[in-house]
C-alpha cells in the first residue's frame, strides 16, 4: 500500500488533516498519512519555489502519494502559469489550470503520476470557522481565549 504525504500551507490544514481527514482515510484502508507543512513557511505559501522542493523531494520517495492542500487566495507571483491564470475567468477553471501548472513544473523532472496537486478555492479557515463550533472542534478552550476569542 502506497503512503499518503499531504504537503499543507499552515497550522489549521495540518489540524484539518490531522482531526479530521486522517481518521476518516483510516477508515478507508489507507493506514499510513504524513502531513507537514511547507518547509520555510510560518503559515501560508510565500513562495512557490518552498512548495516545489517539498514536493519534490517527496515523490521522490519509494511508494508514496503526494498531494498538498494549499489555499488559492494570495498565491505567490512566482507560482507557475500565474500571470496567465489571470485571465481566466471561471474560479473552477482557473484552480484546475493552476493545479495542472504544478504538475508541468515538477514533471519537468520526470513523470510523476502518483502526484495530484490541490488547490482549495475559498480559503480554509473560513470554511471551517464559520461556526464557532469549528474553533472549538480544532482548538482548545485555553488556546482560544489565550487568543482573545470568547466562548
Amino acid at each position: 500500500m502506497k503512503r499518503l504525504v499531504i504537503i499543507v500551507e499552515g497550522d489549521s490544514e495540518k489540524e484539518f488533516v490531522n482531526q479530521t481527514l486522517s481518521p476518516f482515510l483510516f477508515e478507508k484502508g489507507i493506514s499510513v498519512i504524513t502531513c507537514f507543512k511547507i518547509t520555510k513557511t510560518g503559515g501560508g505559501l510565500t513562495n512557490y519555489e518552498h512548495l516545489k522542493r517539498d514536493i519534490v523531494k517527496s515523490i521522490h520517495e519509494e511508494n508514496v502519494l503526494v498531494t498538498t492542500m494549499i489555499d488559492f487566495y494570495a498565491l505567490p507571483q512566482n507560482f507557475p502559469k500565474y500571470k496567465e491564470a489571470k485571465n481566466i475567468a471561471d474560479k473552477g477553471d482557473k484552480i484546475s489550470f493552476l493545479e495542472n501548472a504544478i504538475l508541468e513544473d515538477i514533471q519537468g523532472n520526470g513523470y510523476f503520476p502518483d502526484l495530484i496537486p490541490y488547490i482549495q478555492l475559498h480559503e480554509f479557515e473560513a470554511l471551517t470557522f464559520t461556526d464557532v463550533n469549528g474553533f472549538q472542534k480544532y482548538f482548545s478552550k485555553k488556546r482560544l481565549t489565550s487568543k482573545g476569542y470568547k466562548i
